[in-house]
């Protein structure tokens, strides 16, 4: 920005706006490099903007100060070839950002939401699972009579009960299992109805600030959600035998995204919009570096430089 002024300019509202631009972009596509983690995203964003637009700040100062010396030239040549490899490595956060947003996104939210979509299908198989199981879960029951288990009942149950005593017992314990397994899982069903509701909205509005860290965290949830059914269904008595026994690894072959989490994280150049993504860097740069190249350098201080030099030619041959 222009160093000599206190007033701002239109050449510093650019300036401001291209190194937000370019700030923005390289948090963005810093987040789907790294899975969306902040530790990672936001000092490397912070890094850019601060170093572009404390170049330029010094280049600015060099180019109009009223004094040139051969160490300044030499410096402002040294920024501006480092200058150019930040703005190379940025160009590495321009295509990547682009091409997730314009190749990838689609593909991501189909999968995404067959993703997210799985949590509410690990509860509801949950719950077609306890179903199919009641006529398996009847005949335990069925066998712990015979067995005299239920003899202390009250009323006591037993072989030689009648079939509607057996059926009431039965049909009790079986409303009482259902109750108790739903709820053992009560809490969670609520968590992770609001958490595909949430997700769901991310995913059709594409917030790219949340996309890469909701991704990560869907695969944590299925493992978590689909793991607390089956500690859920530990409650039932016939442990050794469990009809209710949810498998895990069932649940969660339905679910795999990985190919779309390896395209957010992996740099495609051979898929890349080449035009835009070349055409969207030169404008950034060329907005964070406006003041610089619009900075009028004083002409005075070389022609006062040939002088000197003249000046000092004239004395050699005179002496």
């Amino acid at each position: 920005m222009e160093q000599n002024s206190s007033k701002i300019q239109l050449k510093d509202i650019l300036e401001l706006l291209g190194i937000i631009g370019m700030g923005v972009i390289t948090f963005i596509a810093a987040t789907f490099f790294w899975e969306g983690s902040l530790y990672i995203s936001i000092p490397i964003a912070i890094v850019m903007m601060v170093a572009l637009a404390g170049i330029v700040y010094l280049l600015v100062g060099i180019k109009s100060a009223k004094r040139v010396v051969t160490g300044k030239q030499m410096l402002e040549y040294l920024l501006v070839f480092v200058y150019t490899a930040l703005a190379l490595v940025s160009l590495v956060f321009v295509i990547h950002f682009f091409n997730v947003q314009m190749n990838i996104k689609d593909k991501m939210q189909v999968a995404g939401k067959e993703k997210v979509e799985g949590i509410s299908t690990l509860f509801n198989r949950f719950d077609e699972y306890i179903v199919a199981r009641q006529d398996e879960y009847k005949a335990y029951i069925d066998r712990d009579i015979r067995e005299g288990k239920y003899a202390n009942e009250n009323p006591p149950v037993t072989s030689r009960s009648s079939d509607r005593e057996k059926d009431d017992l039965i049909g009790e314990k079986l409303i009482f299992m259902k109750e108790k397994l739903n709820d053992e899982i009560s809490v969670d069903r609520a968590e992770a109805e609001k958490f595909v509701s949430e997700a769901l909205r991310t995913i059709d509005h594409w917030n790219p600030f949340k996309i890469s860290t909701l991704f990560k965290t869907v695969d944590v949830k299925l493992n978590a959600y689909a793991s607390r059914l089956t500690e859920a269904c530990s409650v039932h008595p016939h442990t050794e035998n469990n009809p209710f026994k949810y498998k895990v690894d069932d649940a969660l072959d339905m679910y795999e995204f990985e190919e779309g989490l390896t395209a957010l994280k992996t740099l495609n150049t051979h898929d890349a919009n080449w035009i835009v993504d070349v055409l969207a860097w030169l404008i950034l740069h060329f907005l964070i570096l406006f003041p610089y190249l619009f900075t009028v350098r004083d002409s005075s201080d070389i022609v006062g430089l040939k002088k000197d030099s003249n000046v000092k030619e004239a004395k050699k041959v005179i002496f």
